[in-house]
């Protein structure tokens, strides 16, 4: 259900941990597949090396529009947050 992850160079393995971990979320995040896609690339346009850990483990920001997480990253010094977030991926919350 959620198999379009791996056109986004999810690692297979990430792709099962999600289908085991969030079960009762697979149908919405394949129902936002544009937009998750949109907010895949656009982390790693800007940096973010372990796209895959966000994923498992700070699942609530891919359930947000591109248009919310583009607005948030703005209000920040970029690279510093994307520093902070390769450091440390529960970084990624204050934009949540």
């Amino acid at each position: 259900m959620i198999d379009f992850l791996s056109e986004c160079n999810i690692n297979n393995s990430t792709i099962d941990k999600m289908k085991e971990r969030y079960p009762t979320e697979l149908f919405d995040l394949n129902c936002n597949k544009k937009e998750i896609t949109k907010i895949i690339e656009y982390l790693r346009s800007i940096g973010i090396n372990d796209i895959d850990k966000l994923l498992l483990d700070e699942t609530p920001l891919f359930f947000k529009s591109m248009d919310y997480i583009e607005k948030k990253f703005s209000m920040y010094n970029i690279p510093m947050l994307v520093q902070r977030i390769n450091d440390n991926c529960e970084e990624i919350e204050i934009i949540l």
